[in-house]
């Protein structure tokens, strides 16, 4: 296909991954909340002026070959004579106010620690044993270099399954299926490296991967797959006991959860 007849958000697509950023950080750099960006296939919904806009400048790619076709990427930024002049002041203000919004709606968990401090809370977390050729994917995390299962906790508003494809796409990259349920699994006593403490109910999946090939991000060291002979050691007490569930042969069905309506 020539570059030319990419559909836009194939366009989209190729300026993220030539910069190694995810759906979702993507979206925040040019001020668009991620809900309203991603979706399952596709990497955009349907943005605004002002966010194509956004996109030419600090990707430095050209206004027609990004939504007419007519001509070529510009590598070197702007071709001359496009307006730029004080909208860069106005994407900056664009951009600040679209991440304080999304702090707001999905990072409470930090508000509610400026509240009580490092005392232990309950946390719901969602992750998923993504096989490949009879091998299981794991992450070593930047924020303590340990290996774990890919996960994460569940935002406000969100399924255990919304929540688990949410994180694979996010640390890995991977359009995954979630095939079954293996189980909901505690860590009673976790602590983070900054005292944190809290219970984490996980519920855990298997996933089959649908697209995609393993790639880091910013929680990451490595992603890594590994047989029942060579897995790393494991500090998360849930992760183990989704693993030993997993060896035994465990599977349930899918959950039934009813989603949240706006």
């Amino acid at each position: 296909m020539k570059i030319n007849d990419m559909p836009f958000y194939d366009r989209l697509k190729a300026i993220r991954l030539d910069h190694g950023l995810t759906k979702k950080s993507m979206a925040a750099s040019v001020g668009v909340s991620a809900p309203t960006w991603t979706n399952y296939e596709n990497d955009v919904t349907f943005p605004s002026p002002e966010t194509c806009w956004n996109i030419q400048y600090i990707y430095h790619v050209n206004e027609d070959w990004l939504m007419s076709g007519a001509g070529e990427r510009y590598e070197d930024g702007y071709k001359p004579g496009d307006p730029l002049g004080e909208k860069i002041d106005y994407f900056e203000k664009l951009t600040r106010e679209a991440e304080e919004l999304r702090k707001k709606a999905t990072d409470y968990i930090h508000e509610l620690r400026k509240e009580i401090g490092p005392r232990k809370i309950i946390l719901n977390c969602a992750g998923a044993l993504i096989i490949r050729d009879d091998k299981i994917l794991f992450q070593r995390r930047t924020d303590n270099g340990q290996w774990g299962l890919i996960g994460g906790l569940v935002e406000m508003n969100e399924t255990y399954e919304e929540a688990a494809l949410r994180e694979i796409r996010e640390e890995t990259g991977l359009e995954v299926r979630l095939d079954s349920f293996l189980g909901i699994f505690h860590n009673h006593n976790m602590v983070w490296s900054n005292g944190d403490a809290a219970h984490v109910i996980s519920a855990m999946f298997t996933a089959s991967i649908v697209s995609g090939e393993p790639r880091i991000d910013e929680e990451s060291y490595e992603l890594k797959f590994f047989d029942k002979e060579s897995i790393p050691y494991l500090p998360a007490e849930d992760h183990i006991a989704a693993l030993d569930a997993y060896f035994k042969g465990i599977r349930y069905p899918m959950l039934q959860e009813n989603k949240y309506k706006r």
